[in-house]
């Protein structure tokens, strides 16, 4: 195993280097393939000055020839399907739906029409608010929206997200002015300039590893800090303070109901239309003042969707265990 490792760790060392596995190369076999054939290399020389732990030459071949053939093969797979997607070969037509007043122009309308069958939400529906635009799309099989005016607010935007977060929707903004010279930054010559709308707390690698990380922290503290806790609110008779019986919570955290950041359990929203989950700590728990406004808090949480991550994570609970030791 010692030496399959040090093999397989050189290859992807190298597919690194090479920058395999860089987002705008992820599907690039040239890069796989000069990655491959230099841990090829590598890899003979270590079996040439270590012969008393390493394979014959022979292994390294067949093991390179297997690499380029399976790191290589799906990748060209996924090329050409992408291609076909982008250039619309199969001439297959994509649900778009459009929200606004503001029109697109012919030019940019011409060129959807080619690839997307088009809904405008104001020939559908006079709803304007998520529940609407989430029957809305789901009704029509929606695969992409584009927003060209201020017709929904941030918080039913973001609100329609979160529902729609496991459903394969792609939200964009039609922007104007000086956003429209940036989005170019990022759009391609015969495409339109859309600005893709993302927050973090939607992302799928972010909701992985942030309940990874709720779950490693809630079997530690359950196993460590919870049981005291958990003995003294029972036989002691003494009221817990605000932040100490929060840890009661703890065995929901592990479940999934709650999480460690996130909004007030408090708070009273649906959870199933505001984005991520309650949590016993969070932006508004910190800096939660007696006459602070529900639209306040709205804010706090759409700041905590945009830029949520583990640190941001870690950050938030670091600032509530020394904001509690302080008081």
């Amino acid at each position: 195993m010692f030496i399959i490792s040090v093999y397989v760790l050189v290859w992807l060392f190298l597919l690194m280097i090479f920058g395999a596995y860089l987002k705008k190369y992820k599907y690039s076999v040239l890069k796989v393939l000069n990655a491959i054939i230099a841990g090829f290399f590598v890899n003979s020389s270590i079996t040439y000055f270590f012969k008393q732990y390493a394979f014959s030459r022979e292994v390294i071949l067949t093991s390179t020839i297997f690499s380029l053939i399976f790191l290589s093969s799906w990748r060209l797979v996924l090329t050409i399907r992408n291609f076909i997607e982008s250039k619309n070969i199969l001439l297959n037509k994509t649900n778009l739906l459009i929200i606004g007043k503001r029109k697109l122009n012919v030019d940019i309308e011409d060129r959807f029409t080619n690839k997307y069958k088009i809904f405008y939400y104001s020939e559908i529906s006079n709803n304007y608010n998520s529940d609407a635009l989430k029957d809305v799309i789901l009704i029509n099989q929606i695969n992409n929206v584009i927003f060209t005016d201020d017709s929904f607010s941030n918080k039913d935007i973001l609100n329609t997200m979160w529902i729609l977060r496991n459903e394969n929707v792609d939200f964009k903004i039609l922007p104007s002015g000086n956003e429209l010279i940036l989005s170019r930054l990022n759009s391609k010559l015969d495409e339109p300039s859309l600005i893709e709308i993302e927050y973090n707390i939607n992302n799928k690698l972010n909701i992985f590893l942030k309940r990874t990380f709720d779950l490693i922290l809630g079997i530690i503290c359950l196993l460590t800090i919870y049981p005291f806790v958990y003995i003294y609110s029972k036989f002691s008779g003494n009221k817990l303070s605000r932040h100490t019986s929060k840890i009661l919570q703890i065995p929901s955290v592990v479940s999934g109901r709650y999480s460690f950041v996130g909004y007030p359990i408090w708070f009273n929203s649906k959870e199933e239309t505001y984005p991520g989950k309650k949590g016993l700590t969070g932006l508004i728990q910190i800096y939660y003042y007696k006459n602070m406004t529900e639209q306040e808090m709205i804010n706090y949480n759409i700041f905590y969707a945009k830029n949520q991550n583990l640190t941001f994570d870690l950050e938030i609970l670091l600032k509530t265990i020394f904001t509690f030791l302080k008081k």
